[in-house]
């Protein structure tokens, strides 16, 4: 995995799942002696360059990107009337993902099926898929989100031999072959998001920083992330420490993360930074820290909701990384087409755009890190434009 002192990689992002509250884990990850995590002492290593090479990070993680990252155009323009579905777990989140899918298809004509899954059920995803295979007139995709491909392998025979195509959307790692078609949002995305806001943490600490990282690892799309996170801040910074707080997506998304987050730094007063994997486990953070006098702790997050947006904007957080819905729906599109047309799909539809928003940032500025004529872009390649 690369580390802060490596470049930014231009060319690489819920609802409540579960039902039962999981016990929180406290484990001390890198840490010094001095933090009461009882680990051994890391050699100090250059600081100042430390530093430099992660406010140069910083610094190009939070430009504007321009180009869309497929340059490839499909061969012929689509043909028109295709049926794309979605499985859609009907949340907030979700229902905006759909109405950006939606946008994307009208581009080409194509018409969008949604199907309803429920997050904190995993075998309805599988029912899903099955379903949507009798469906008529059948797809030629079928789009679902976060559930590993050991949930839906057994479907995988059926889905090869009517040649319908499924496309993941932020599973984590997963193996592109038979009728999967592409992971959007995928590793090379999941890794630049979390060392981008690693590398804010270095800067910003000027190289000498302890966070608390409050982390859910019951999907590979969050644990990957974390890895990332962990591995950056130890390979760039050896004067930086991470206390890792472990929760279940239930305990995260029912907001009891937020107490057991205040009790951990009240338990060590030396920590002046919270970060956690998903912007949504934050709700309320801090008023909470405000309450407790932690008020000198600063937050960071990455896929920021539009709350998460105006937190940084307010000095509630202080940095955060944008989710890229727009993009995502339209790659998604993307793969679709070129799989429907027999046209390869590259590994850049694995990769969104990513920005790092920070409390420095310049607000007149998108709410997504998209392209502002990424729709011109997209239709451009698909010969409607």
């Amino acid at each position: 995995m690369s580390s802060g002192i490596k470049s930014r990689l231009v060319q690489h992002r819920t609802r409540a799942f579960l039902g039962v509250i999981l016990s929180i884990t406290l484990l001390t990850v890198g840490c010094s002696s001095g933090d009461g995590g009882g680990g051994t002492a890391r050699p100090a290593g250059d600081t100042a360059a430390e530093v430099k090479a992660a406010e140069a990070a910083v610094a190009e993680a939070t430009s504007e990107p321009t180009q869309i990252l497929i340059t490839e155009p499909l061969k012929e323009k689509p043909i028109e009337g295709q049926t794309m579905v979605y499985l859609s777990s009907g949340d907030p989140s979700a229902n905006q993902q759909e109405a950006l899918y939606r946008e994307a298809l009208e581009a080409v004509k194509w018409k969008l099926e949604v199907l309803p899954v429920d997050n904190t059920n995993p075998a309805t995803t599988l029912d899903a898929m099955k379903t949507a295979l009798t469906l008529t007139p059948k797809p030629k995709v079928v789009l679902f989100v976060a559930q590993p491909k050991a949930v839906w392998q057994s479907v995988i025979p059926a889905y090869e031999k009517a040649g319908v195509g499924l496309i993941a959307n932020v599973v984590g790692p997963l193996e592109i072959e038979g009728p999967v078609v592409a992971n959007t949002n995928g590793p090379p995305y999941i890794e630049q998001m979390h060392s981008d806001i690693a590398n804010w943490f270095i800067a910003d600490s000027e190289g000498t920083g302890k966070v608390l990282k409050y982390e859910v690892n019951d999907l590979p799309v969050l644990s990957t992330g974390n890895d990332v996170f962990r591995e950056t801040v130890k390979e760039g910074c050896s004067q930086c420490s991470v206390k890792v707080l472990a929760g279940s997506i239930a305990q995260a998304s029912s907001g009891e993360g937020v107490p057991a987050m205040i009790s951990a730094l009240q338990a060590d007063p030396s920590i002046k930074y919270l970060i956690t994997d998903y912007s949504a486990w934050f709700s309320g953070i801090r008023s909470a820290l405000n309450a407790a006098g932690l008020d000198d702790v600063k937050v960071g997050s990455t896929s920021a909701l539009p709350t998460t947006l105006s937190d940084v904007k307010s000095g509630a957080q202080q940095a955060t990384t944008l989710l890229n819905n727009a993009y995502l729906a339209w790659v998604g599109v993307d793969a679709a087409l070129r799989f429907t047309a027999g046209q390869p799909v590259g590994p850049e539809h694995s990769n969104t755009p990513v920005r790092l928003i920070t409390s420095d940032t310049d607000f007149a500025i998108p709410e997504e890190p998209s392209p502002v004529d990424y729709q011109t872009q997209f239709k451009k390649l698909w010969n409607v434009g």
